[in-house]
């Protein structure tokens, strides 16, 4: 099971080829993305109001793929993977670390292209697998 993280998604809907394969090869609930993605795709279609197109594109994207909500399990791992990375000497974005949770505390491979959420894979409380596509 994979949990997408923002920019996969974001890709997704850019037409990226490696990650249309990918997604096609998963079998069906194979992926799901966090309320955060969720929120954040939402946000940067806002923004550009001209986007009806990728607004478009994401709603259909979203009937095949899960929106997990964020909830006491996901906190809770928030907290363990922020003091990891800090322990590490490793900053991520907030939004970037909640997803990271959300992927642990869901026990999912989370799939980005962010270079520092993939130096967290299998670190931190949960040893989460963080992959790139």
């Amino acid at each position: 099971m994979h949990l997408l993280d923002t920019n996969i998604v974001s890709l997704a809907m850019s037409g990226d080829a490696e990650v249309a394969r990918r997604l096609g090869g998963l079998p069906p609930g194979g992926a799901a993305i966090s309320a955060v993605t969720y929120g954040e795709i939402s946000y940067g279609l806002a923004r550009r109001p001209g986007l009806q197109e990728k607004r478009e594109l994401f709603e259909r994207l979203m009937e095949h793929i899960e929106v997990l909500p964020w909830d006491l399990e996901a906190a809770v791992a928030y907290g363990g993977e922020r003091l990891a990375c800090e322990a590490d000497g490793h900053s991520l974005h907030h939004a970037d670390l909640m997803i990271l949770a959300h992927a642990g505390s869901t026990g999912r491979t989370l799939v980005t292209r962010d270079a520092a959420l993939r130096r967290r894979d299998r670190k931190g409380p949960y040893r989460t697998r963080v992959i790139g596509w």
